[in-house]
């Protein structure tokens, strides 16, 4: 026997909040390992020029350099390298786009960075990868799918631990 149950809601004003501090808006990310990317490139981290991105270290979605102001999702705010991954703080604009963007972030639905680069000297190795010995750093997009799988929000990972199958 099915049961039907009958609820009202009443909508009520949300409480008033306070602007987010900019602490609150701050999350750190791997933007470039020297792992093998998607299109069969390596990026050494120790290459990567930043100085003109510091000067203007945007953050977009997905690339957008042609878009839209609310594309600007935010600014890095710091960058360190090491020969092991150049990392990130991406500090997010107070705008709606981008608090959207950093609810994802923080939820572990949106998790990956992609950085916008010029290459600036590579080698060509035998097996058709490429070394990217330098490289400029234009721009870092929060982006749903990386190029570099290693290009995370701090603490995740790409690997699959258990396939649970689901009929929808």
């Amino acid at each position: 026997m099915m049961q039907t149950r009958n609820y009202s809601l009443r909508l009520a004003p949300a409480a008033a909040t306070a602007a987010p501090t900019p602490s609150d808006n701050r999350v750190r990310f791997v933007a470039s390992t020297p792992d093998l990317d998607r299109p069969g490139t390596r990026l050494l981290p120790l290459g990567c020029d930043s100085a003109a991105f510091e000067r203007n270290p945007i953050v977009l979605w997905n690339h957008s350099k042609d878009g839209e102001p609310d594309d600007v999702l935010g600014r890095v705010v710091e960058i360190a390298k090491t020969a092991a991954a150049v990392e990130v703080v991406v500090e997010f604009d107070t705008h709606a786009k981008a608090q959207e963007v950093l609810r994802k972030v923080r939820a572990g639905f949106l998790r990956a960075v992609s950085v916008g680069f010029i290459p600036q000297q590579d080698r060509k190795n035998a097996d058709g990868t490429i070394d990217v010995l330098r490289w400029e750093i234009c721009e870092l997009s929060i982006v749903p799918v990386p190029s570099n799988r290693q290009a995370l929000k701090r603490g995740y990972s790409l690997r699959v631990t258990r396939v649970v199958r689901t009929c929808l």
